[in-house]
């Protein structure tokens, strides 16, 4: 909900709610897939568990785009922006692999594992690496976020850009 970014109010026993749904489905995941026989299983999309696994990646991905534009509503420009940035590489991240399990369904059976993989690799790789550069550089996020404003030595108060009156120059002697 971007409490990082615009001030969010969400009760503990919401998040305990979400996290303990979350454990209880990892849970019945393992299960299926323990009890899956493999032997007619070309990759591991096939069968009920994998199946249940796409769904839930496509409902995750319907809460993310519900907290996204929820969190949007209430945001500056300068937020909107940064949000729709890290709503495209979220749906890269939720929608992708579901799309590709479409997509290499129509190779030849033999083919599927070698080609799902390889792709899947790639848009883990990809969208971690495009992850990493928006949220850990000094970036977009870092100038919209509340990592901008610390209130160590060297930080600016939130809405005190560097170099503006208020700013002054004994704090910047620290840097």
């Amino acid at each position: 909900y971007g409490y990082t970014l615009i001030p969010v109010d969400v009760e503990p026993a919401t998040v305990l709610i979400v996290f303990s749904l979350g454990a209880l489905v990892h849970v019945v995941l393992v299960l299926l897939v323990k009890g899956e026989d493999a032997a007619d299983k070309f990759h591991d999309y096939d069968g009920l568990a994998g199946k249940m696994l796409l769904a839930l990646r496509l409902a995750l991905f319907a809460g993310f785009m519900w907290a996204l534009t929820s969190t949007m509503q209430g945001a500056p420009f300068r937020i909107r922006r940064f949000l729709a940035t890290f709503g495209i590489i979220g749906t890269l991240y939720f929608v992708g692999p579901p799309l590709l399990v479409l997509v290499v369904s129509i190779f030849a059976p033999y083919w599927r594992p070698p080609i799902l993989n390889s792709c899947l690799i790639l848009l883990q790789i990809g969208t971690a690496w495009w992850l990493h550069s928006l949220f850990l550089s000094r970036g977009e996020y870092f100038e919209v976020s509340d990592l901008n404003s610390s209130s160590l030595p060297g930080g600016t108060p939130r809405g005190t850009p560097r170099g503006s009156p208020r700013d002054s120059p004994r704090d910047r002697k620290r840097d």
